[in-house]
């Protein structure tokens, strides 16, 4: 079965995705998000074309599979679609989170920003690792091991709350009637 979350598509085929393509599509995306990451950080990657654009088309795709997952879970909610998403919510906060924390990461950022060559790139690409390293900051890289493992459980927390606000604001309004 072709599972068209993990197809590259101009325009991805709504009517093609089936729940069952939720949870694995998005479970091998992170898994591969989080190995290219590794094997970048591993080869010692520091550089707007070994790292940032790596990691960006990596993310990219994953975003690609995620976002009309989550858009769909919005329009044509179901049972199982919920379940699904729900299901793959906190593992995509956990990655996020995993990723905003990963000293190494942060670390390879930092290289680039400090580095002649970033005056090189262009305006868009400066703002990208400017930005990458103010949510580096954001996720907590700063804080110590305890207060990191606080601020994920309170980030996974948030995320299943707001999807639970969600599915509550989709569920009244399904049962509203004049």
């Amino acid at each position: 079965m072709t599972n068209p979350l993990l197809q590259k598509n101009e325009l991805l085929p709504f009517g093609d995705i089936e729940t069952e393509h939720v949870q694995p599509a998005i479970e091998q995306l992170l898994a591969t998000s989080k190995e290219t990451i590794r094997l970048l950080l591993e080869s010692g990657a520091d550089s707007w074309d070994t790292l940032v654009r790596v990691r960006e088309e990596t993310e990219d795709k994953l975003n690609q599979a995620w976002s009309p997952v989550s858009h769909m879970n919005a329009v044509v909610n179901s049972d199982e679609l919920r379940e699904a998403y729900n299901h793959c919510l906190p593992l995509f906060s956990e990655c996020s989170t995993e990723m905003g924390q990963k000293p190494e990461l942060f670390i390879a950022y930092t290289k680039i920003k400090t580095a002649s060559a970033f005056n090189d790139l262009t305006r868009a690409q400066r703002k990208v690792v400017t930005n990458a390293l103010r949510d580096f900051h954001l996720s907590g890289i700063e804080l110590a091991a305890e207060q990191k493992k606080r601020f994920a459980e309170i980030d996974k927390q948030l995320s299943e709350l707001s999807s639970q606000f969600k599915d509550n604001v989709l569920d009244a309004t399904g049962a509203w009637s004049k």
